[in-house]
């Protein structure tokens, strides 16, 4: 590194300090980066990160302190081996290492995979369409339910064919923050009585225990994640004409209740 670059560093460091009191983990600095974006490997993402790495090795700090740091600003889920290679630089990633960073309550919180078509937008709704709307359904959306599913005592991530544009169009709508995406794969590996999404859901949630809202669970798999999960896991059907309802909400809140915390 040439003086110049490090003294750019250094007088990034100290503003953010000043400004912060410590140096903001990537995703606190620019949430609107998404975790394996080009956008940390260029521009504003690749000077933040920089920057953070430069504090972060100059700090000294010991295991509790690095420890306690991703405690206070703690990663989203696609962030969790990303803050675990922090601490630990000389573990392997993997279920272990998240598990050891559950046990510090980092990436503690159960995980909440949300459908979209029949969960939020019941297909009930397509009868109320207003005319401007491209896709009918969207007049069935209740902007309540954004509040209702940000009281809940876990981390919410989409698992809708919607893609990217859950967070371009719902989110905006229900007054949720960009949330992460399950990327599915491109191949189908669907046997027929399996949902398509089951595995990929168990293997996204790493061994962390997850709520799945959808309407087209079904006990095949329930008892399919309850052999290969070994977390405790709540696949809650959701009845795809009137869509999140109370009762829904009840069942969910009561499980989390009783599943939300790491014994």
């Amino acid at each position: 590194m040439d003086e110049r670059t490090r003294e750019l560093l250094d007088v990034a460091v100290r503003e953010q300090l000043g400004t912060h009191g410590r140096v903001l983990p990537p995703w606190r600095a620019h949430p609107e980066i998404e975790r394996y974006s080009v956008g940390w490997r260029m521009g504003y993402g690749e000077w933040h990160l920089m920057v953070w790495w430069h504090w972060w090795e100059s700090t000294g700090m010991d295991e509790a302190a690095r420890i306690a740091y991703f405690q206070a600003d703690e990663p989203p889920h696609e962030w969790l081996d990303w803050a675990a290679d922090q601490i630990w630089p000389d573990e392997d990633s993997g279920e272990a290492v998240l598990r050891r960073l559950a046990d510090h309550g980092i990436g503690a919180r159960p995980l909440l995979f949300l459908d979209v078509d029949g969960t939020l937008l019941p297909f009930a709704g397509a009868a109320r369409q207003a005319g401007d709307e491209t896709n009918p359904l969207l007049a069935g959306l209740d902007p309540a339910q954004g509040r209702r599913l940000a009281a809940l005592s876990c981390e919410l991530v989409w698992a809708t064919t919607w893609m990217a544009e859950a967070n371009e169009v719902l989110a905006p709508r229900l007054g949720l923050p960009q949330l992460p995406i399950v990327d599915w794969p491109d191949d189908d590996d669907d046997d027929g009585r399996l949902h398509w999404k089951t595995r990929h859901l168990v293997e996204w949630a790493a061994g962390r225990r997850f709520v799945w809202v959808d309407d087209e669970i079904t006990d095949f798999d329930r008892t399919w994640v309850a052999a290969h999960h070994s977390a405790p896991a709540l696949l809650h059907r959701v009845d795809p004409r009137r869509g999140l309802t109370d009762a829904d909400y009840d069942a969910i809140e009561e499980w989390l209740m009783k599943n939300g915390s790491i014994a």
